[in-house]
C-alpha cells in the first residue's frame, strides 16, 4: 500500500485501505479521516463510496467501532 501511495499518491484502493487500516488496526481517527477524504477526493464515484462515509462518520465519533453499518 505504501508503495502504490508512493507512486501514485491519490490511488484510490491505496487510500481506501490506509484509512482502513488507521481506523481499525492503528485506531488513529485523525489519519483516517484524512486518508478517506483523499479517497473521496480521488473518486467521489469509487466502489467503496458508501463504506467510506460510514467509516467517516466513525472516525469522528469519539470511540470508532471500526466497521461500517449497514
Amino acid at each position: 500500500m505504501q508503495q502504490a501511495l508512493a507512486v501514485d499518491p491519490s490511488y484510490p484502493e491505496a487510500l481506501y485501505y490506509e484509512g482502513i487500516i488507521e481506523l481499525q488496526g492503528l485506531h488513529r481517527a485523525d489519519l483516517a479521516r484524512k486518508a478517506f477524504q483523499a479517497y473521496l477526493r480521488a473518486a467521489p464515484f469509487g466502489s467503496h463510496v458508501g463504506e467510506v462515509r460510514q467509516y467517516l462518520g466513525q472516525a469522528r465519533s469519539p470511540s470508532p467501532s471500526g466497521t461500517p453499518t449497514s
